[in-house]
């Protein structure tokens, strides 16, 4: 363990890890069952969906209502509720400048509680956020503050536990020397994907990404992979893997990795410093489209384009790999999970010059001529088999036509390749066959664009997109596609969608984006004959209508509170409001349940009065329930 004050520094090569700075390791005391082994559900810097967990979760044997301490002196600086997220949450402000955040919570100590409670029949609204000021709530270390619950989106209960810089860092708190977490388990490696930075890199002979398994070793733990990678190009890494804490049977997340190629580091990431404002750049350090289309958490070993996170060090070339020689060559990596437990694995590769074959071609018949198009970001790779030299492949753009060579073959399809930024395509031909492409216009990061068409104005904000974006669009009177639902935006963009037809009526009717067979609520509002929406996805769009008033399920009167199940199947539940002889009562909302529980200011005697609920969906339909107690 850690004692006297620590500099956590790394030596950084092209660009690296930035220093952090942590407290004497008895600053902090651990939150919850001081002095007791604790086992957790979560760590720092897990991947989750559009953030990364920026804490540890700490469980609670299914309980709730344990006592939850106050990790060092300070002050309560914060007091929030609210039926989703965090939930139930205080932070404390520490004369350090340190930040520890508890979330998830049941409730407050008794003064916190009463002054909740005022500040929501106040405001009759069970959210608030409340800011004390530094003489309002002092605090000692040891104090109980609150005690452990469920509230929130918290899939069991536990203590959601942080601490966060003066800078609003969320830092890894088990670099803090406590005591009470133990784990001797190394990470599990399940497997390595290889994939091409360059749309002419081939892997084992194609184009496209290839996933390998890997085995573990039974003496000495490392992993492998069977066989020699044959690689032409440029390419890099990236892993799937997990950790499993000592006595816990949670899966838990990689907390560091690093990249040695024959030896010598080329690429290294800690997670152990995460600014709050850059956790939704989780989509760049994560394989975006694998997590999208097939629901598998692959870490990027390298640094993609736009990419802001801090914590990467590289040799310059940001984990990309490419050799020239043919020797046999070793990639070797290394996880680390946040008690520094390790795991190896290794495996070998060599530049296939055999594979890469001449570009012959061939005097095929017309008739066996075909292609295929795919794109590879802001490339376009035509792959054509059949093709013979008195058929050229001609590419148009506006009143531009030319003729586009080969620039390569892979298995036995000649490649041609076409970099869209040099200019967009309206079509392909190839002999009697053609194809007409959607793509609209290069959209740059970093500043502010709109895009015009007869019915529709899309406009990008200077945060919107991560990297530069090739505009796809698609639509109709009953939908519209934008760009690719596989690229991650890092902010929102507005569309404005011009609709003449008015047969299916605009009350009730917004924006809902489809996946398969299903679809999201996004909403929007009407302008004359526009809807307007915002949108943190690109993909498919539709407008929808929503005559459907949302459900209200009477679940009974349990020791004076009342408790209801409210739900809606298509917009969503927007608000609701209770009401005890006029006036309004407040009703506490688990919105991952969908249960409502009325809560009275001064909850004595038996619950009596004439009781009003009124549920509001996404869409503007209401429902009500009427009782006389």
């Amino acid at each position: 363990m850690r004692s006297g004050r620590i500099l956590f520094l790394l030596i950084v090569f092209a660009s690296g890890f930035k220093g952090v700075e942590f407290p004497d390791s008895q600053y902090f005391q651990f939150p919850i069952n001081p002095g007791k082994v604790n086992f957790l559900a979560g760590t720092m810097g897990e991947l989750r969906r559009g953030h990364f967990h920026g804490g540890i979760d700490v469980k609670t044997a299914g309980q709730t209502g344990l006592p939850i301490y106050a990790a060092a002196d300070g002050y309560i600086s914060r007091v929030s509720i609210s039926p989703t997220g965090y939930g139930k949450r205080l932070n404390v402000t520490h004369p350090n400048g340190y930040i520890t955040v508890y979330a998830h919570l049941e409730k407050f100590a008794p003064e916190l509680e009463n002054m909740a409670l005022d500040m929501q029949y106040e405001k009759e609204s069970y959210r608030m956020d409340y800011f004390p000021g530094k003489l309002e709530f002092p605090v000692k270390k040891g104090e109980i503050i609150a005690f452990s619950g469920n509230s929130g989106f918290s899939a069991a209960p536990h203590l959601h536990f942080e601490i966060r810089d003066e800078k609003n860092r969320q830092l890894n708190p088990l670099e803090f020397g406590f005591t009470e977490v133990l784990d001797s388990a190394p990470p599990i490696i399940q497997a390595i994907k290889v994939i091409p930075k360059s749309p002419s890199t081939q892997i084992d002979g194609v184009g496209v990404s290839k996933e390998l398994r890997c085995y573990r070793n039974s003496s000495s733990g490392s992993y492998y992979i069977k066989d020699t990678l044959k690689v032409n190009g440029p390419f890099a890494l990236e892993f799937k893997g997990y950790d499993k804490m000592s006595g816990n049977w949670n899966r838990t997340g990689i907390q560091a990795y690093n990249l040695y190629l024959d030896g010598k580091e080329i690429f290294s990431a800690k997670i152990n410093s995460l600014p709050v404002l850059l956790t939704r750049f989780i989509n760049l350090h994560v394989d975006f489209p694998s997590l999208v289309t097939r629901n598998r958490w692959f870490h990027r070993v390298h640094k993609e384009t736009g990419n802001l996170l801090p914590f990467y060090r590289s040799n310059g070339r940001q984990g990309v790999i490419e050799l020239e020689d043919t020797k046999s060559h070793e990639l070797s990596f290394e996880l680390i999970d946040a008690m520094g437990n390790k795991s190896k694995g290794s495996f070998y590769f060599k530049n296939d010059q055999a594979n890469q074959q001449a570009i012959v071609i061939s005097a095929a018949p017309k008739d066996s001529l075909s292609f295929e198009c795919k794109r590879w970001k802001y490339f376009l790779k035509i792959m054509t088999r059949g093709k013979s030299q008195e058929t050229p492949l001609y590419l148009y753009s506006g009143n531009l036509k030319f003729e586009l060579e080969p620039s390569y073959v892979e298995k036995g399809q000649l490649v041609h390749l076409w970099d869209l930024r040099k200019m967009i395509l309206d079509s392909i031909t190839l002999g009697d066959q053609s194809k007409s492409f959607d793509h609209k216009v290069l959209v740059p990061p970093a500043v502010e664009f709109s895009f015009f068409s007869n019915d529709l104005q899309i406009d990008f904000f200077r945060k919107s997109l991560f990297d530069t974006v090739v505009l796809k669009l698609d639509h109709d009177s009953a939908s519209i596609e934008l760009a690719n639902y596989l690229t991650p935006l890092r902010a929102p963009i507005k569309v404005t969608w011009t609709i003449s037809d008015t047969s299916f009526g605009r009350a009730n009717s917004h924006a809902y984006i489809l996946y398969g067979k299903t679809m999201d609520f996004v909403g929007g509002y009407w302008k004359d004959d526009k809807l307007v929406f915002s949108t943190k996805s690109f993909g498919k769009f539709t407008v929808a209508k929503d005559t459907v008033k949302p459900s209200i399920r009477y679940l009974g009167n349990r020791w004076g509170r009342l408790r209801f199940k409210i739900e809606d199947q298509m917009s969503g539940i927007k608000n609701y409001r209770g009401e005890l002889n006029g006036e309004w009562i407040m009703m506490e909302f688990d919105a991952k349940k969908s249960i409502l529980i009325s809560r009275r200011k001064e909850e004595i005697g038996a619950f009596k009065g004439d009781f009003k609920l009124v549920i509001e969906d996404q869409a503007g339909n209401k429902n009500e329930f009427i009782k006389k107690y």
